[in-house]
């Protein structure tokens, strides 16, 4: 029997779907604007700054939002001007998955 890392739990809380973590919750000082960036984001037992979720996903570990029963998995992102920040990647629905979550 091998060791997994990812069955000891080392990477915190995964989805009984399959792997991954769930974002429920976002921190972003003005939610209206269109230049201030995600500070933190949150999901059931963990919160994370938005530069820690970016080395995750950078790493292979995986995100995801659940809106409206659509799971879109976030992705990492760097402006021209080198601000690190997640997105969901494209899906069906025409809203932003991240922004309609709840604040803490």
């Amino acid at each position: 029997m091998s060791f997994n890392a990812l069955d000891a739990g080392l990477f915190g809380p995964f989805s009984a779907a399959g792997l991954g973590r769930q974002v429920t919750e976002i921190r972003k000082p003005n939610r209206y604007s269109p230049v201030e960036a995600i500070e933190a984001l949150r999901g059931p037992g963990w919160t994370k700054t938005r530069e820690e979720v970016y080395w995750d996903l950078k790493t292979g570990i995986t995100y995801y939002t659940l809106v409206f029963g659509v799971r879109a998995e976030l992705v990492p992102r760097e402006t021209i001007f080198g601000t690190r920040y997640v997105q969901t990647r494209a899906d069906s629905l025409l809203i932003d998955n991240l922004l309609s979550l709840p604040e803490f």
